[in-house]
């Protein structure tokens, strides 16, 4: 009986956890179109504990405070290690000027389909070590990436041909794995 509880309450905390994860990370339009996207991205990543860095700023900003109506564009995310999900990827969307995504450890992303939003202006890209990706072909439209770091990331028998695949698209590309 106290095993039944036990595990009964493992999957309320998932399913709590699971839902919580997706609050964070789901794009909120009115703040989008209230402050820009690129403040909307910088509130996301920081919320969810990552840092991000502003053209007009030297240092990575980690918190609220060091964000300001000055921090108009974001040119790079560090998403590393948080929960951050393909849903929240969304928020990509407008930022014109980002040029480094570092998604390293980001286990809940699953598909890379939004990278398509920053296609123009992302040159560095980091998604080692994200299991859960199943499919890199979005990466693929990235057609000014100079670099990127693919360790660990879509395992199986499918992995070499995709690599080769993106060899052949983004010759230009500096491919880690």
């Amino acid at each position: 009986m106290a095993a039944c509880r036990f595990i009964q309450s493992k999957r309320v905390n998932r399913f709590f956890y699971s839902w919580l994860i997706e609050v964070f990370n789901s794009p909120n339009e009115e703040r989008i179109k209230q402050f820009g996207p690129d403040r909307a991205a910088a509130e996301w990543i920081i919320r969810n504990g990552g840092k991000v860095k502003f053209e007009s700023h030297i240092t990575w900003s980690t918190s609220y405070s060091t964000l300001s109506n000055s921090c108009t564009k974001l040119v790079a995310i560090d998403g590393s290690n948080i929960a951050l999900t393909s849903n929240g990827l969304r928020h990509l969307k407008g930022l014109n000027y980002l040029t480094d995504l570092l998604l390293r450890k980001c286990h809940n992303i699953t598909f890379l389909d939004s990278l398509e939003e920053v296609s123009a202006s992302l040159k560095h890209l980091d998604i080692s070590y994200c299991e859960s990706i199943t499919d890199i072909s979005p990466v693929e439209k990235l057609r000014n990436l100079e670099t990127l770091v693919i360790s660990q990331t879509l395992n199986g028998s499918m992995r070499n041909k995709a690599i080769e695949r993106l060899k052949l698209e983004l010759p230009q590309c500096k491919i880690i794995d």
